[in-house]
Formats: structure tokens, sequence, C-alpha cells
């Protein structure tokens, strides 16, 4: 592993090599060279589990910012071009029904080729991505200063002067970080609440997730689900449906909602196996060419759909939280991986200020807790109230049953409810900007003292 050279401002390690910590490495690597980043990810290699993303412009701000938009074009398989990027159907009747066009304009990518490009970047990799290191916990000295001892569970420990929680949903970095916290709460019943608000909890989802490959449907399908950038509405059901890898594959993700099961904790495997048949069966009465597709599905997989509560802080000391460590949402918005390329992009900002030094870190990461925290959890709030409308339980659908919306049959405008309310909640994506966000961070960190 790395080893401090006297150069270095700050040794920083990011736990977990997902796009969080891979964005704050490149922007560190190219703007920074006196802060040391090291990497330590908990698979033996890269390989991000998942389908199809979406990128939305404020992201894609960041790609330019970073000089790859050129590489990510040639991958994307849709662009933000001039048509809308979405259109909401009706799916759950014998014959689908068109609900609305939307105005959200994004790229699509595989979420593996997005990863591997990125990570192909990173300077002298080898170096800084060490593999098999899955974090048991850390220990900071109870000081402002000195080294943070990262101990993990192959025995081995290593040292740094912050830590970067980017570990995903079951953070090892956010237990200890909570722990800590709850240790010098005042009370018990503060320490409770530190404890309790830390874990993950069940969106009442479960999503069916698969690949289907283009080259496999009729020739007559093959050209027309090619176009499909379509989401399909359902009562506590549906489906979003877009072409991925340069139209070589169709990303299908299907939703199954439970009411009861929203805020529970989930009671099986957050990940398993399932047949294409037994997705097929989960929607039954949908529109024939949607189950045709879904028939398609290669080795699909179903995830319960977990996410976490309002955290009261993405920081602490010389520890912060990035991505799902942070604010793991539902998909309904397609932001989580988006998020937390905001939160490397912005925390790399920050963290390249020379004037970020060991002694004051610290207020250097509060100042991204307070920029980043509020429109993350936003977004997980937006995204949640999304997937009740794609579930048709909001927008003037409250009170029809699911017999009811099988029949189908419905007027054109009792889709106008859900289509307001849909756009209203996607405003942020297209109009607002993350450079407002960093530049923001960059006049705080600016002030700060020694």
């Amino acid at each position: 592993m790395s080893s401090s050279q006297p150069q270095n401002r700050l040794r920083v390690a990011v736990i977990g090599g997902g796009m969080a910590g891979l964005v704050l490495t490149l922007f560190l690597q190219k703007h920074s060279p006196d802060v040391q980043v090291d990497i330590y990810e908990s698979a033996q290699a890269l390989s991000e589990v998942g389908a199809g993303i979406a990128m939305w412009p404020r992201v894609w701000e960041i790609v330019v910012q970073l000089g790859f938009e050129e590489e990510l074009n040639e991958i994307a398989s849709g662009s933000a071009g001039e048509k809308p990027s979405f259109t909401y159907y009706k799916g759950d009747q014998p014959e689908m029904q068109v609900a609305f066009p939307t105005k959200y304009l994004a790229r699509t990518f595989h979420r593996s080729q997005l990863q591997t490009l990125f990570a192909k970047h990173i300077q002298n990799v080898d170096q800084v991505i060490h593999f098999g290191k899955r974090l048991s916990d850390y220990v900071a000295p109870a000081s402002g200063t000195g080294e943070i001892i990262l101990n993990f569970r192959d025995g081995t420990s290593a040292t740094c002067d912050v830590v970067l929680g980017s570990d995903g949903i079951r953070s090892a970095v956010r237990h200890t970080m909570y722990e800590d916290m709850a240790k010098a709460a005042s009370d018990e019943k503060a320490a409770a609440e530190l404890r309790q608000v830390s874990v993950p909890i069940w969106s009442g989802n479960i999503v069916y997730r698969g690949l289907v490959p283009v080259e496999g449907l009729s020739e007559d399908m093959k050209a027309d689900v090619v176009t499909w950038n379509r989401a399909f509405l359902g009562k506590n059901q549906h489906i979003v449906c877009y072409p991925i890898a340069q139209n070589k594959f169709i990303n299908l993700a299907s939703f199954v909602f439970t009411p009861e099961g929203e805020g529970t904790q989930y009671d099986g495997p957050w990940v398993s196996h399932v047949s294409a048949e037994a997705v097929v069966e989960k929607f039954g009465g949908w529109d024939p060419l949607i189950q045709t597709l879904m028939k398609g599905m290669c080795d699909p997989l179903a995830w319960a759909v977990n996410r976490l509560k309002k955290l009261p802080t993405f920081s602490s000391g010389r520890v912060a939280l990035l991505g799902d460590a942070a604010h793991a949402m539902t998909p309904f918005q397609a932001s989580g991986l988006g998020q937390a390329i905001e939160d490397g992009f912005v925390l790399a900002s920050i963290l390249s200020q020379t004037n970020v030094t060991v002694s004051n870190v610290a207020s250097a990461l509060k100042i991204y807790d307070k920029i980043r925290r509020p429109f993350a959890q936003n977004i997980q709030r937006l995204s949640d109230a999304n997937g009740q409308c794609q579930h048709l339980r909001q927008g003037g659908w409250e009170d029809v049953t699911a017999e009811e919306s099988l029949r189908g049959g419905f007027a054109q405008d009792r889709f106008d409810g859900v289509s307001e309310l849909l756009a209203s909640h996607m405003k942020w994506a297209q109009e607002s900007s993350v450079m407002d966000d960093r530049d923001e961070a960059l006049r705080m960190a600016k002030e700060l003292t020694a």
C-alpha cells in the first residue's frame, strides 16, 4: 500500500471503488498532485453490479469538467437531443396506452462501461486501488490530528489523514462513524437515535432487473424497441425500459410495490436470481408486447430496494460519507449514481484547495456536508414521491383499484395529475447546475484558516 510522502498535503483513503470515489480520485489527480488518494475496494476487481443508468445534464457538466465527454458520447445509447427522452405509457391493461410525453433529457449508459472508462483514466491505478480490502472499522485519534487507522477484515491495516466512505448502503464507514457519535452522545436516547437512523430500511419495492439482447428479438420488434425510452405505469407496479450499449441491449427494470412493507426491515436476500418466466407472471394482464420483451431477459435478478433514512450529518471529524453510504435512495429519479458523482466532484473541489490541510480538513468536510446533504436528501424525498406517481398512487389515482386499473379504458385527462407531479419533481434535473453548488463550496473553503 502507498506510504506517506513529504510533499503530500493530505492522505485520503476512499473506502469503496464506486463512482463517487472514482470521480473524486480523478479530479484530485488532475488538479491536486499534493493530495495522495488510496482506494480500498473489497472485491478482487472492479465489477459494478447493475445494468443501465441515466445521466442528467447536471452530471454531464462534471463529465465535461473531467474531459470525458467525447469518450462517453461514444458509448452512450441516448443523447440529450431535441426529442423528449422518456414517454410514459399505461402498461397494466390489455393494450398499452400513451399517457404523456416528458422533456427529461438524459444520456443512458451501461453501468459497467462507465466504471471501466473512469477507472482506466486513474494514474498508477495498480498502486492507487487496493483490491480485496474490506473495511472492518477505523480508529480516529482523540485529538484533531494524528493518523487514522484503517482495519481490514483480512487482518491488515493502513493509515490516512481523511476517511471517505464510498462503500455503499451497508457502509462500514457509516456504521463506525455513527457508533462513535452514539458513544459520544449526551444521553442514551440520543445514542439510540444515532444508531437507529443509520440502519437501512426497505422501500417496499422489489425490482426485477435484466438485459434483453436486441439480436434475439424478431425483426419487427427489434426495430421498434431500440426507440423505447419508455416508462410503463401500473397500479403498484411499473416498468422502465431503454436501450443501452449502443442499442445492443434493452435495459428493463420492472418494479412491484408492497405498501405494507415500506419502512420495514426486508426479510430475505437483498439480491437473488429469478427466471424471466417468474417475472412475466407478476405482470399478468399487462400489454402482451411488454410481456414478450420480458421473456427475452437474460438471467434477471430480483433486488429488494432498500434505502437510508435522512441522516443528520454526512461528516464527523475527518470522516465523510459519499454516494449510497450517505443517501441510498430509491431509483425513481434515476439519480442515485448521479448524486454519487456530484458528491465526489464537490468534495474533491473542496479538498483541492491548497489551504485545506490536516488541521482544518474536518471543517472542510463540514462544508461538503452543508452543501451536499440538503440537496441529496431532497432528491431522496423526490424519488420516493416519483415512485408513488409511477405506481398510480397519487395524482388522482388514489382510489383506483388494481382490478380497475387492469381493465383499462381511462380517459386521457386522467393522467394530467400524474404528469404535473412528475414534471414538478424532475424540474431540478434540467434547470439547476452543480457548478453553482461547487462555486459556493469553494467560496466557503477558501475562507478556512489553519
